[in-house]
């Protein structure tokens, strides 16, 4: 393949994590090192191969990883020993707060991809909005939604489907 090839092949690694392997450990450790030492949330995304193979359905436990720095250093004393001495994220101090959280997987995927109407609650927005209750185990928070609201109708409330849409 020559090079211009290359940059538009995706893969898709179906991945399974061991806690115990130390490469397993370091990709796990090196994709939440990078969204906490990234400073700026409008330049790193929250994607559904990201930190490392993730799928969406880990987005709430990803994400009370980057909010809550003891969950993380207690998750992050059960990798592999070797990695944990390669790895500077037990040192890591920051924690994402729900604006951060808003940037990362919503306003600048939307940003990036150049959708003018999603991403933001401003006029002529398509109205896609996602309401949590606030509680503090942000894990159980994102896994739940109170409402999900989509092109200005209530698809989803207090976890039962109020309307099917099709897709665009």
């Amino acid at each position: 393949f020559s090079s211009d090839k290359i940059s538009k092949i995706s893969l898709v690694l179906p991945l399974k994590i061991y806690s115990f392997n130390f490469v397993n450990s370091l990709q796990w450790a090196i994709g939440l090192e990078l969204f906490l030492l990234i400073k700026d949330p409008w330049r790193i995304y929250l994607t559904t191969d990201h930190p490392n193979g993730a799928a969406f359905t880990a987005y709430p436990k990803l994400i009370k990883l980057l909010m809550d720095r003891p969950f993380r250093n207690n998750e992050f004393a059960k990798i592999n020993k070797h990695a944990q001495k390669s790895s500077i994220l037990s040192n890591l101090k920051r924690e994402y707060n729900l604006y951060d959280i808003a940037i990362l997987t919503r306003a600048g995927p939307a940003k990036v991809l150049g959708l003018k109407n999603t991403g933001h609650l401003g006029v002529n927005a398509n109205a896609n909005i996602t309401v949590y209750s606030e509680i503090e185990d942000k894990e159980k928070m994102f896994e739940n939604p109170y409402m999900v609201i989509k092109d200005g109708e209530i698809v989803v409330k207090n976890g039962k489907i109020q309307k099917v849409l099709n897709g665009k």
